[in-house]
């Protein structure tokens, strides 16, 4: 459960264990990007997630697969997922946004299912301490002053598919992915009918931690912060939280201070009873070079966060074959 690119992370991690039956849950609320000029334009729900889970889950190195997972690089196209507009031009002609990234996944290969936690085109809202409320990922994320968020909701009530529901209730594992907490993670849960789903679930509950804080969102939150935050919005205790113990290079870390972003702490205030915690090596070891050339490109005036700091697929595929 999740969005953005922590969730096709995750999903490239469990690809790696075999004889697993899959199921994404996908957020929908991102207006950032081209997702965002698509959702503008269309009035549709944000495909981008969609699409990156379609990615992580395909065979890259078959030809339907590199057309969905397509990004042109050539002057005003420079940016643009075929994926992206392959899933807006199917949800017109289905007429249902579900069966459109559905289809799309099926024509990239995907073994395992992609579901958007609802069909509803919503947007994430925020009510911060002093009153003021926030519409919109990036009007959140960018907000001035940065006054502290109190709550969050959705802009319009938006319900949970029935299948999405069904998966939660019949799973034997669920991980919440890391991601934006507030705009990626929390916006899946406020669907109506999830929190609810999870807590009937008997599912293991797995939470994988984010690495870094967000400015915005997470500023200054520690492991507990994060963990009392997701809390709040679902209806049983996190069974495990993976945390990383490998702290990232000093170039990577000078970068992510550049937007305020900083190592996510391990803290006492866990209450270690009724949560473990999983301290482990997690992260993506790549050097500053390539990181930076497999970084996201943007159009001009485009939001789109800092991605370069992220979970290692194949040290996360050895942690999930001990919940299995």
């Amino acid at each position: 459960m999740g969005g953005g690119t922590g969730q096709a992370s995750i999903l490239s991690s469990l690809k790696k264990i075999s004889g697993l039956d899959l199921v994404s849950i996908v957020g929908v609320t991102d207006n950032g990007g081209y997702s965002g000029i698509i959702r503008e334009a269309m009035g549709i729900p944000q495909p981008g997630d969609s699409r990156n889970c379609i990615g992580a889950l395909c065979d890259s190195d078959l030809l339907q697969a590199k057309l969905v997972n397509y990004r042109f690089t050539e002057g005003a196209l420079s940016g643009i997922s075929l994926g992206n507009l392959i899933i807006a031009a199917l949800t017109r002609i289905t007429g249902d946004f579900s069966e459109a990234i559905t289809q799309t996944a099926k024509l990239a290969g995907v073994v395992g299912k992609v579901l958007p936690v609802t069909t509803e085109n919503t947007h994430i809202c925020a009510e911060l301490i002093d009153g003021t409320k926030v519409q919109g990922e990036w009007e959140i994320i960018k907000r001035e002053p940065r006054t502290r968020i109190k709550k969050l909701f959705l802009q319009h009530e938006a319900h949970a598919t029935d299948e999405v529901r069904e998966e939660i209730e019949s799973a034997d594992l669920i991980i919440i992915c890391p991601g934006s907490l507030c705009t990626a993670i929390v916006s899946v849960l406020l669907a109506k009918g999830i929190s609810e789903s999870i807590g009937k679930s008997k599912a293991k509950l797995i939470y994988i931690c984010n690495i870094m804080t967000q400015s915005g969102q997470t500023d200054d939150f520690t492991v507990s912060d994060h963990i009392n935050f997701i809390q709040e919005y679902i209806q049983r205790h996190i069974d495990y939280v993976l945390v990383n113990n490998n702290p990232p290079t000093q170039e990577l870390l000078i970068d992510y201070e550049k937007e305020n972003s900083y190592a996510v702490k391990l803290d006492n205030h866990i209450n270690r009873d009724k949560t473990e915690i999983v301290l482990e090596d997690l992260l993506l070891n790549l050097d500053y070079e390539s990181l930076k050339q497999n970084e996201r490109p943007k159009g001009k005036g485009m939001h789109v966060g800092n991605h370069l700091i992220r979970h290692d697929p194949e040290k996360l595929s050895k942690i999930f074959i001990n919940f299995l």
